[in-house]
């Protein structure tokens, strides 16, 4: 059996410091003096933090609410106070709660296929279970050089656009045709064969 400690009677008619409504029972974070919160607003405030993947992580305790006052020692000390956020989210959190455990135990979900695996050696590069090879910086196909995720930010967008404009050159290659009179790239997206550039003002037919 456990003991929610920090779920209390409100005695004193203290009121919420979310919606500010005097309602008892009440939830009490660790810091000190203590903040409450009514166990309707703690359910919103947990699905807020749910929602953006804001719980905050603490060793030996796992991922917890933090007092939303930011208090440093304002936390939800005991993981089984999220009981009372419903069925439904207290298994998203729980959910949340492993996912985050196996991060931070060294796992790895592929970026292709989700499969969750570990692999204990420092490379960059990784293959999952499935045959994906990908690198665990940036989650992208294993590439050649120096991942950006490791670049200082300016280098970064560099490299970025850099990529993006690669991309966009092969894009134009492979769904294009260059004018015979201008070299200018032309495309059909329909209707017959027959196409015009409009720079060269050229007639072709494009097979």
């Amino acid at each position: 059996m456990h003991y929610l400690r920090q779920i209390k009677l409100n005695l004193m008619d203290i009121a919420c410091t979310t919606c500010g409504d005097v309602k008892t029972p009440v939830i009490t974070f660790s810091c000190d003096p203590s903040h409450i919160m009514c166990l309707s607003c703690f359910q919103q405030y947990c699905a807020h933090l749910l929602a953006e993947r804001r719980f905050t992580w603490v060793a030996n305790l796992g991922s917890t609410a933090r007092c939303p006052f930011g208090c440093a020692d304002g936390l939800i000390v005991d993981p089984h106070h999220f009981y009372v956020l419903g069925r439904r989210l207290y298994e998203n959190y729980k959910d949340f709660a492993a996912e985050e455990c196996f991060l931070r135990s060294g796992g790895t979900y592929c970026s292709t296929c989700g499969a969750p695996f570990v692999d204990e050696s420092s490379n960059f590069f990784t293959t999952c279970p499935n045959g994906h090879r990908f690198c665990r910086k940036c989650g992208d196909i294993a590439h050649a050089g120096e991942c950006d995720a490791l670049l200082p930010p300016e280098q970064r967008a560099v490299s970025e656009k850099a990529r993006e404009n690669a991309h966009s050159r092969q894009t134009i290659l492979s769904t294009t045709k260059p004018c015979p009179g201008c070299a200018a790239p032309i495309e059909r997206n329909g209707g017959c064969m027959h196409v015009i550039c409009a720079r060269y003002s050229k007639q072709q037919n494009i097979i």
